[in-house]
């Protein structure tokens, strides 16, 4: 028999609780990164604390009015898994465990869907009773409405693309939807393309402006803007930011005395250095290292290989691409020349690394076929029923 719907008293004493509840849930994830005061410091102790939950709202019966109740709060539920999943951590070990609660969502909403009440003793949706003639099958539980279910379908769509950018297995999501990109942006790895405004174009001139102390000449002034603009200041070169010592008069540029101006600069001619004098060390001399008096070098050659020579001394050897003294000081790390990583750290099984172990079972983006396969079935039942409305509201609409 279908469960009778609550009383005013039941509701309101199930409102006050559950409210509590979701709170108290909310805080703690919130505060999950606060060390050892954390109540729900990890996934596996979130997703404990959520299923009891679950399967008190669940236990709402389908009857209307109880009905919207059992829906409001089960998409509130749902609601917190993707950002469960995106803001804890998803190692091997809690996945189990999160896909059986992923599972018990889905076994949930079903019987939502269906209108079926919850039989919590089995944990599983509540057989259906044989419905009276002037009855439906669901048992007098009203359908759920169309915004209801494009909340729970975006719902689920946001959960598998966080699943799938966090376990690095875009192919497993839709591409109508495209929520990979989505959850990517929301992460700020991909920023979205973004156009500059008018105004911000110069903004580069500006700081090179501020930078270097002058302007670009201009033939109108700021007087020619407010005053007449038959006013002779109207035809200056505006060199207002410029400094009073690099305005060049052109009368002293003409004068032939050699006496200072009166802002005070002097300017000292330099000379360009001659070639006898270049700092530069020449190629044809050996190079000597003053921290190894006993080594020294030939000059580079035109590809940039040089040779060693060592005297009193043994010679180093080379050892694993460094260079080592026979005391055991290490003059300088240098890589041998046609050193191949490949070759001396093999990365893979069929050239004998001996430090990756492979699966059978483990595929080369490293999940397991069983990890694949619980992922393809995140909300499954649940995506098939809503399908299901969908195309029966459809088939009506066009009736």
């Amino acid at each position: 028999m279908p469960k009778p719907p609550l009383t005013a008293t039941q509701e309101s004493r199930l409102i006050r609780y559950l409210d509590q509840e979701l709170l108290r849930l909310s805080g703690g994830f919130e505060s999950r990164h606060s060390g050892p005061s954390a109540r729900l410091p990890t996934l596996a102790s979130f997703l404990d604390t959520i299923l009891p939950l679950l399967a008190f709202v669940l236990s709402i019966p389908a009857a209307p009015p109880s009905h919207s109740l059992r829906v409001a709060y089960l998409l509130q539920l749902t609601g917190y898994l993707a950002p469960a999943c995106d803001g804890y951590t998803l190692d091997d070990s809690t996945l189990p465990h999160l896909f059986d609660a992923l599972a018990c969502f889905d076994h949930g909403w079903a019987a939502v869907l269906e209108g079926r009440d919850w039989d919590s003793a089995r944990g599983a949706p509540a057989p259906p009773s044989p419905a009276p003639p002037q009855r439906d099958a669901h048992q007098g539980a009203p359908p759920l409405r169309t915004t209801d279910r494009v909340r729970l379908d975006s719902l689920v769509r946001d959960l598998q693309g966080v699943l799938a950018v966090s376990l690095g297995l875009p192919e497993f999501v839709p591409l109508e939807n495209d929520p990979f990109q989505q959850v990517l942006r929301q992460r700020d790895l991909v920023a979205p393309p973004r156009v500059s405004e008018p105004d911000e174009r110069h903004d580069g001139d500006d700081e090179m402006e501020l930078a270097s102390g002058a302007t670009t000449p201009s033939l109108m002034s700021d007087a020619s803007t407010a005053g007449d603009p038959t006013d002779d200041d109207a035809m200056s070169l505006d060199a207002s930011v410029a400094t009073p010592s690099e305005v060049i008069n052109p009368d002293d540029a003409l004068d032939g005395d050699n006496e200072d101006d009166e802002d005070g600069v002097d300017f000292e001619e330099v000379l360009p250095p001659s070639s006898s004098s270049s700092s530069f060390p020449s190629r044809t001399t050996t190079t000597t290292n003053s921290r190894f008096p006993d080594a020294y070098a030939d000059p580079p050659a035109a590809d940039g290989s040089f040779s060693l020579h060592f005297t009193g001394v043994p010679p180093p050897t080379l050892q694993d691409g460094e260079l080592s003294l026979a005391g055991g000081q290490t003059p300088f790390v240098a890589q041998q020349r046609g050193f191949d990583p490949d070759a001396e750290y093999p990365l893979s099984e069929e050239e004998g690394d001996p430090i990756v172990e492979g699966d059978e079972h483990e595929q080369e983006d490293g999940m397991s076929d069983e990890t694949k396969r619980r992922l393809e079935g995140v909300f499954e039942r649940t995506q098939a029923l809503l399908r299901e409305l969908r195309t029966t509201a459809e088939a009506e609409a066009g009736a």
